[in-house]
């Protein structure tokens, strides 16, 4: 079910990514105002994609883990074409943008786990 506060709400949080990026690298100066907007705006992301996160292996291959790897082998494909990078494919190591896709999946893996030792949390009250 969708809300329209919280379309809103990581609509706004979208927009404080691309002004924070275009901060970066339009004023020299102004890393403090970039520090401040991502002192905020990235913790509510996350408290955003865990609130509505939950555990569908099939989603969590199809939406993360595929376009993870196939991301992942572009970005160094062209970084090894264009810049002679070298690099060579890690999953366990995102290629600059991917950190997110990659901590979301490991946030989503981990559901189960974490949802177990509530419940026996819950029951020893």
């Amino acid at each position: 079910m969708r809300t329209k506060y919280i379309d809103n709400l990581k609509g706004i949080l979208i927009c404080l990514v691309v002004w924070a990026h275009f901060i970066e690298l339009i004023l020299p100066r102004g890393k403090w105002l970039y520090t401040a907007v991502y002192f905020f705006h990235m913790p509510a992301f996350i408290f955003c994609t865990g609130y509505f996160s939950s555990f569908s292996f099939k989603k969590i291959l199809s939406g993360l883990v595929v376009p993870y790897v196939i991301l992942q082998l572009v970005f160094i494909f062209f970084e090894n074409l264009f810049f002679d990078a070298g690099r060579v494919f890690q999953f366990y190591t995102p290629h600059w943008l991917l950190w997110y896709v990659f901590a979301v999946m490991v946030w989503r893996l981990l559901i189960p786990v974490f949802n177990r030792k509530n419940e026996s949390v819950k029951k020893s009250l």
